[in-house]
């Protein structure tokens, strides 16, 4: 009985480091402060809120991978999906699918450089210029 349970006890000890070394196997485990999804809380266009966003966007960050969704209170929604990554103090994400541009959010085309202005695990502040105006996003962390 005392070699049964210490036999038991061994093979739960080798499946538990096996699912540990396996479970985030990309940049050594590190999913960064981007990994996950971030409600857009607000944006400024010329220091201004914009006002005239209907419904809630979501910015979506895994691997190279972003998702762009969109959704309002009658749980109608939409998506985006593109490419982004993050360089020197700037993220550029990449909606290049001619079928699928991105949602219209303002500030954003199908390709946009943003300067990361404050980066932490549960708020991110980015800024960019497109069409002349000034938009700055801040995204708040939800999951």
């Amino acid at each position: 009985m005392k070699a049964l349970l210490h036999t038991l006890l061994c093979t739960l000890v080798v499946l538990a480091a096996g699912w540990a070394t396996q479970s985030c196997t990309h940049n050594g485990g590190d999913v960064s402060p981007w990994w996950g999804t971030w409600h857009v809380e607000s944006v400024e266009a010329q220091g201004k809120p914009v006002t005239t966003i209907a419904g809630d966007f979501f910015f979506q960050f895994q691997g190279e991978v972003v998702r762009l969704s969109w959704r309002n209170d009658r749980y109608d929604s939409a998506e985006s999906y593109g490419n982004w990554s993050e360089g020197q103090g700037t993220i550029t994400m990449r909606f290049v699918n001619p079928d699928a541009q991105p949602l219209a959010l303002p500030g954003l085309g199908a390709t946009t450089t943003f300067t990361i202005e404050h980066k932490s695990h549960q708020r991110i502040v980015l800024s960019t210029v497109a069409q002349g105006a000034s938009y700055r996003y801040t995204l708040k962390k939800v999951v």
